[in-house]
């Protein structure tokens, strides 16, 4: 199981992006996925999707998709929590699939 996000109250230096907020969690020993990237522009997330399109078949387990979000967690905010995320799912294979890689673009 990979953490994928996180809300902290009560910190002193909260973390200002999600691409923050998820390498904090790494440091405090959570399990997050290691293909996550900081994508920054969408040219770039363009390709980050185009390279797991092809990459996910060398997992050992299946995935269906790529998640890209907004990296400013204020955006985030004012976005609104469904308006902070796009789901980009590869061409459908059978069997069981779960999300593996989340691309960050910088907002």
């Amino acid at each position: 199981v990979f953490i994928y996000s996180s809300v902290f109250e009560n910190l002193h230096d909260v973390p200002k992006t999600h691409y923050e907020n998820m390498m904090y969690l790494k440091k405090l020993g959570f399990k997050i996925n290691p293909n996550i990237r900081l994508c920054k522009d969408m040219k770039e997330g363009i390709q980050y999707l185009k390279d797991w399109d092809r990459a996910r078949f060398d997992l050992d387990y299946a995935t269906d998709g790529v998640v890209i979000k907004v990296n400013d967690i204020s955006c985030q905010n004012e976005l609104g929590f469904t308006s902070t995320f796009c789901i980009f799912q590869f061409e459908t294979q059978s069997g069981n699939a779960k999300l593996d890689a989340v691309g960050i673009i910088d907002a």
